[in-house]
């Protein structure tokens, strides 16, 4: 047999005599094979893949068990480690999308504008499946054991009923690394529905009262028609949250939510030197223990020379490396006319740093998401399934000591989705 695409010992269910089996598995085109030793010539066994077999976890039974469903059987197997189980779920999936996609490709152009319009009433109707299946698309999140799973929980459970909005809306969004280890969630929806929702949330996961006052203080100074909630997590156990205000306020205004110190004089300083005086969003972490981080975000209009000068200026100032000219060179490709640039500070530091750019091209998304280390087509798959598109792709860069050891650190690339909008039932 020729090289494998993935390998490895597993136990397996008999099938008419349901004992268990240590077997070797060999997954090598769209069959997974298994041995009774690595040595053997003749197959043991055998389980082709077509598009109508699926692979899951299994919560209940062995450690580390998954399925794998046919048309004739479904087969239960497990390996030693959680790690290689969700390799094996990772790479059967794999094989039984690409067969989907190949099943679809001889349908009519009508057919998939059907299927597409379809798609979008779905998304219209119903963005909180669309969160749901996004959390599904995350290996990371695919375990009852994991606290980050039981966090995403928590605060999906705090997000207001559609039923109590009586006017404005609720939007839904969700941001993820090219290498899908790192996601941001965030909802934002009419404040008078929003905030004792938001409040319960941040006590249920621990946020200190000074916080959730400071928190009260903001809002009554700025009064923001729309308020939201954030949860940030990693494949290496990131977990953090905090509220924000999709808001329109003069950037002297928006610090009053920031802990006061050398990082808001820079920013200040900064802002007047470039005339970038207006904030359209702020937000604030509220976690546990200081040094906690505020973000600010402001819009740079103008040709693509202008809003790379303001840009490079930021990256310049606050102490971030200066951006790799392969990024530029793809960035230069979209030729913007207007950006969004991302600050994150602390009291006497800048944390990370980000410019946000519109509706960028596929080919973009896809070149920007392998000079991360990414996987493009990964990323396209978590697309299809969300049923979205990117919004706004964001270069970023988060300073060294600041990742915890749970996130990355450098410079990255995050994908912002839209997933959809509740509005009060006519």
């Amino acid at each position: 047999m020729d090289v494998p695409d993935y390998a490895g010992w597993m136990t397996k269910q008999g099938g008419a005599v349901k004992n268990w089996k240590k077997r070797y598995f060999v997954l090598k085109g769209n069959n997974v094979y298994y041995f009774k030793h690595t040595t053997d010539a003749n197959v043991t066994g055998t389980i082709t893949l077509d598009s109508s077999c699926f692979v899951r976890r299994e919560t209940k039974g062995k450690k580390n068990l998954f399925a794998v469903g046919t048309p004739s059987r479904i087969f239960f197997m497990f390996p030693e480690t959680e790690k290689e189980r969700d390799e094996w779920i990772s790479k059967i999936k794999n094989k039984i999308d690409v067969l989907n996609n190949s099943r679809g490709t001889h349908k009519t152009l009508n057919e998939d504008k059907i299927r597409e319009s379809t798609s979008q009433m779905e998304l219209n109707m119903d963005p909180r499946k669309q969160l749901e299946a996004a959390r599904n698309e995350i290996l990371f999140l695919d375990s009852e054991r994991s606290k980050v799973s039981d966090f995403w929980k928590i605060w999906y459970e705090s997000l207001p009923s559609k039923a109590l909005l009586d006017t404005g809306k609720i939007v839904f969004e969700i941001a993820i690394s090219g290498d899908m280890e790192k996601l941001s969630w965030k909802a934002h929806g009419p404040q008078h529905i929003y905030i004792q929702k938001m409040v319960d949330f941040f006590y249920n996961v621990g946020a200190p009262e000074d916080e959730i006052d400071h928190l009260n203080n903001i809002g009554s100074r700025t009064n923001p028609p729309s308020i939201g909630s954030w949860i940030d997590m990693s494949g290496k156990g990131g977990m953090d949250a905090g509220w924000f205000f999709p808001v329109s306020i003069p950037l002297s205004q928006a610090v009053e939510a920031a802990d006061m110190g050398t990082s808001i004089d820079q920013l200040l300083s900064w802002s007047k030197e470039n005339n970038m005086n207006s904030c359209v969003w702020i937000g604030r972490d509220m976690g546990a223990a200081p040094p906690r981080q505020t973000e600010f975000k402001v819009n740079i209009d103008g040709n693509f020379e202008t809003i790379l000068s303001i840009s490079l200026s930021a990256f310049r100032d606050f102490g971030f490396p200066e951006i790799p000219n392969e990024a530029i060179d793809i960035i230069r490709s979209l030729n913007p006319q207007k950006v969004v640039l991302s600050i994150v500070t602390i009291k006497d530091d800048f944390v990370r740093l980000g410019i946000l750019f519109p509706s960028p091209q596929k080919l973009m998304v896809e070149s920007l998401c392998n000079l991360s280390g990414g996987n493009s087509e990964q990323l396209f798959k978590f697309e299809k399934a969300i049923k979205s598109k990117v919004s706004f792709v964001e270069f970023q860069c988060l300073k060294q000591n600041y990742g915890y050891g749970v996130y990355k650190e450098g410079f990255d690339v995050m994908f912002h989705y839209v997933i959809g909008e509740e509005h009060p039932e006519k």
